[in-house]
């Protein structure tokens, strides 16, 4: 009868899984498919694919190159078999279709807090819905798992110790046995009690180790874009209280800027986190103060069985009115550094703290805070080709969260800084020097944009581009810091250097773009573009700084509204021309962000004319005012007198670029015989900077 022989070779193949023979086992279990389509009323498909999937996963350890992809995609079919079951009869499919999961992501090379997160949904719902054989496979399975990526010993013994408790509750003796011996170097310090499950003390209720811990600590580490030891561990009260018999879960923490002195930081209430924030030695009324000092300075875990029958706090008020049975204070250490400390309490069951809880408590520390500074490295270093900032306006909180396609739009100021004449700089020197030359002055003049809160978003070549998200008046700031920064690298460099700035406000489109492999934040929009002209305009203008309008009235409206900020690194100035807004600060003196008119221009590729301003810090004031001044008569048309101020201008500055260009216009806007229709001054250039017909 068929669904005889089925039976028959299926569990053939399974004696041969676990004699450990998984290329015979495949073969006999190939074989089932000759019946499987005659077998009527057994349900064996979840089963069938379950078993396969095992075995395919075992022979996936001992694979060539050249066989992996072929049985790895068998595995996922198993996977994908017993997920459709699972959409269709939710419970009973659940272990099964964890534990393959939990294969095909592991061979996948997923990241190891997932891959054990399966294995842990396979483990739960087998005890849940009551298949064990699914669980012992799948606990198993995991310990070698944990034990292949060389993960902390007590984390190793731990999940080899569950995998030994569930074939030893089946009465598997022989496989029982097997995985000790697979295991033993781990297994042999675990104190287990005569039902070998992990207990607090034997005084204390059965309390088995929660795996669903490591993974949990493992989230809350990759969260960290930062080592925050307060952060970090409020956020792992639940899972110390987990495993732990513990009535209360404290955090006892470093102040800030602090040597010696400590802040009663946390406390887990229910499921809830309190913030106390009392320093410690104003807790005697909340906390054994005593004992926590005692820590402290000896910097070495402490364990007291019988707190109020120790005779050191026969003294201490708050054990005694209490009536404290068990305390367990352990030190929080980074690197050298004490950082604080955790305090538990049980104060009803004695010794209900021992060595053993002590040393899973510690593991936990230790692997948080070690994930945590790993995280922190990696952030940090990821951050120098995606800056934070970017991943904050996309929402993320770190760099593996980012996709090809996430975007933002938002309105805010966009830069573009480069060197001048870079290349007649830089063409006797060596492409060593040429590099060492451009780093050099970038750092020096760039921390000008991270200080007033802006960020680089890209480096083109000896070109900056930055972002500034908060308001327009940091970008004015770091644009002139910028200068004045460059003024100070000038005094010592032998290259007398310029750079030129263009800023510009608008809508612009964050973004990622690029395929799964290859993946490049960058910034769209026409404000990008505006910002990039008005950069390349400022040599053929003479200018540092030059911005557009919208920058302009920007900043008046920020200063309607109250700004306080100051401006950084630019020197404060007594007197205010009518194109001076001052920035006021309640602790500083006045601030001066200076800017005159320079006329409306069309930018390259645009059919709209700009007005553009130059922003400065230092220069002739009164030629400034006699341009601006100039440019008004110009643009209400009054070519001839117009031409007059700047050729007076230019007899006594020959080389203010400005005036030049304004005389051109003037001459050739006085050889039409009528002006455009609704002429208001507006100026079309070439790409060398020439003044061309409209």
């Amino acid at each position: 009868m068929p669904w005889l022989r089925y039976i028959h070779w299926h569990y053939k193949s399974l004696c041969k899984y676990f004699m450990g023979k998984d290329q015979e086992a495949l073969e006999i279990f190939n074989k089932t498919t000759e019946v499987r389509s005659d077998i009527v009323g057994c349900n064996c498909d979840y089963v069938h694919g379950f078993h396969r999937g095992m075995i395919i996963a075992r022979l996936l350890d001992k694979s060539s190159s050249s066989q992996f992809q072929s049985l790895y995609d068998d595995l996922k079919a198993c996977r994908d078999d017993l997920d459709l079951f699972n959409s269709k009869f939710d419970t009973y499919v659940k272990p099964a279709y964890y534990a393959i999961q939990a294969e095909v992501l592991r061979y996948g090379n997923q990241d190891t807090a997932d891959v054990m997160r399966a294995y842990d949904s396979a483990i739960n719902y087998a005890k849940q819905y009551h298949y064990p054989l699914v669980g012992a496979v799948a606990a198993t399975r995991l310990a070698h798992y944990v034990k292949s990526k060389s993960l902390n010993e007590r984390i190793v013994a731990i999940t080899a110790h569950d995998a030994v408790k569930c074939w030893m509750r089946m009465g598997f003796t022989r496989i029982q046995n097997l995985v000790t011996q697979q295991f033993c170097d781990y297994l042999v310090d675990l104190e287990t009690s005569p039902n070998n499950s992990i207990t607090t003390s034997s005084n204390s209720t059965s309390d088995t180790v929660d795996l669903q811990s490591y993974t949990k600590v493992s989230q809350l580490s990759s969260y960290s874009d930062q080592l925050n030891i307060s952060i970090l561990f409020t956020n792992m009260l639940s899972i110390i209280r987990i495993n732990s018999s513990a009535d209360r879960t404290c955090l006892i923490i470093k102040k800030p800027d602090s040597q010696d002195s400590f802040l009663f930081e946390s406390e887990l209430i229910d499921k809830d986190v309190n913030y106390i924030k009392i320093p410690l030695q104003d807790c005697g009324h909340l906390l054994c103060v005593s004992a926590i000092q005692r820590v402290i300075r000896s910097r070495n875990l402490l364990i007291l069985e019988q707190a109020c029958n120790e005779p050191t706090l026969k003294l201490d008020k708050y054990v005694q009115d209490n009536k404290i049975n068990s305390i367990i204070c352990l030190p929080i250490h980074n690197g050298m550094k004490l950082e604080g400390c955790l305090y538990l309490e049980n104060r009803k069951v004695k010794g209900a703290f021992n060595e053993l809880r002590a040393q899973l408590l510690k593991t936990i520390i230790d692997v948080s805070i070690e994930n945590a500074r790993l995280f922190t490295s990696l952030n940090a270093s990821y951050s120098r080709f995606l800056p934070t900032p970017f991943l904050t306006l996309l929402n993320k909180d770190k760099v593996l969260d980012v996709q090809a396609g996430d975007a933002v739009e938002q309105s805010m100021c966009v830069m573009f800084s480069d060197i001048r004449n870079f290349t007649s700089i830089t063409e006797k020197m060596t492409a060593k020097q040429s590099f060492q030359f451009v780093n050099d002055l970038l750092q020096q003049i760039t921390p000008a944009i991270e200080h007033n809160e802006g960020f680089i978003d890209k480096y083109i070549g000896d070109a900056v581009m930055a972002l500034f998200p908060k308001n327009v008046t940091t970008s004015l700031k770091a644009a002139c810091g910028m200068q004045v920064a460059l003024a100070r690298y000038n005094r010592t460099s032998r290259h007398e250097i310029k750079i030129g700035i263009g800023i510009h406000y608008g809508k612009v489109m964050l973004g990622t773009i690029g395929t799964a492999n290859r993946l490049n934040a960058t910034v769209i929009s026409d404000t990008v573009n505006i910002a990039s002209r008005l950069e390349a305009l400022t040599k053929a203008f003479g200018c540092g700084i030059i911005v557009t309008h919208d920058v302009i009235d920007q900043m008046e409206q920020e200063r309607s509204a109250g700004s306080d900020d100051e401006l950084v690194l630019t020197p404060t100035s007594t007197s205010c021309s009518p194109h001076t807004p001052r920035l006021n600060s309640p602790s500083k003196p006045w601030v001066d962000i200076k800017y005159s008119k320079l006329g409306r221009f069309y930018l390259k590729g645009k059919d709209v004319a700009y007005e553009l301003y130059e922003v400065y810090t230092h220069g002739n004031e009164t030629e400034r005012q006699s341009f601006s001044y100039s440019v008004e008569l110009f643009q209400q048309g009054n070519l001839k007198e117009a031409y007059n101020a700047f050729r007076d201008m230019l007899r006594s500055n020959p080389n203010h670029l400005l005036c030049g260009l304004y005389e051109s216009a003037c001459e050739m806007f006085m050889s039409f015989k009528v002006l455009p229709q609704g002429w208001r001054g507006e100026i079309k250039l070439d790409k060398d900077g020439n003044v061309v017909p409209l």
